[in-house]
């Protein structure tokens, strides 16, 4: 009985180890197939950033280190749009163009989906578009005065034309209001230059809307710095007139 028993343990012991044996070759297989999957995937460089395939072959090309853009090579930003990967609100890599996601912008309508996302981004500005021209338009808020007297807005164009000159336009009856557009025109023409578009692309090809979308970029995130510091400068104005006002008030 002792030795049946021992038998019975052997043979035990012998189909676990077969059984485990068999499991560790299904799941070398498995491991095998998935990476030669993951490889099979679009692999490429955004921009500066490498961008890694998940999944299979229609996985995302998502860019690694504090960018998470989670966009797709070659699809285009307004396809990213229609299919919520990209969204007005959420996606501030995008509108900055970190990570390389200029690359999205493939088409005129990529552009104006690009500038759709900076209008929600930046309230300063209004409005972006393109000219047959071939330069690009942002409208903005221009601060002004109504008879030099009386506190309101304008809705002034920075008009940036394809050799890369900028140029800030009022409407007509800016005559009757005070505007410091010389500012603004100075902000405009330092963003144009740093903004690292190349203004020797062929017109509407993939290079040159891309530019496009680096000058508007430029342009209209300097455009909100300027009116955020202008707003905290007036913000501490009124500040400390009310202060001297209520120090004077109790001088008496």
């Amino acid at each position: 009985m002792k030795k049946s028993m021992l038998g019975f343990v052997s043979v035990f012991g012998a189909i676990v180890a077969i059984g485990a044996q068999v499991a560790a070759t299904q799941a070398a297989t498995v491991t095998s197939a998935l990476g030669a999957n993951v490889n099979s995937a679009v692999t490429g460089t955004v921009g500066n950033v490498t961008g890694s395939a998940n999944g299979n072959t229609n996985a995302n090309a998502t860019a690694t280190g504090s960018v998470n853009t989670n966009v797709s090579v070659g699809v285009g930003l307004q396809a990213e749009l229609n299919s919520g990967t990209v969204t007005t609100s959420s996606d501030d890599a995008v509108v900055n163009l970190q990570g390389g996601t200029a690359l999205l912008i493939e088409s005129t309508s990529d552009l104006q989906a690009y500038g759709n996302l900076v209008v929600a981004a930046r309230p300063v500005v209004k409005n972006v578009s393109m000219k047959s021209d071939d330069s690009v338009v942002i409208q903005y808020s221009q601060p002004a005065k109504f008879l030099w007297i009386f506190p309101t807005t304008l809705t002034g164009e920075v008009d940036v034309d394809a050799t890369g000159n900028a140029m800030v336009h009022l409407p007509w009856y800016a005559f009757l209001y005070s505007a410091d557009t010389a500012s603004v025109q100075s902000t405009a023409t330092a963003a144009v230059s740093q903004s690292g578009a190349n203004f020797n692309d062929q017109a509407n090809t993939t290079a040159d809307l891309q530019d496009k979308a680096r000058i508007v970029n430029a342009v209209s995130a300097a455009l909100q710095a300027q009116a955020d510091a202008t707003a905290n400068v007036n913000s501490n104005t009124d500040v400390n007139a009310d202060t001297n006002t209520s120090a004077n008030a109790g001088a008496y």
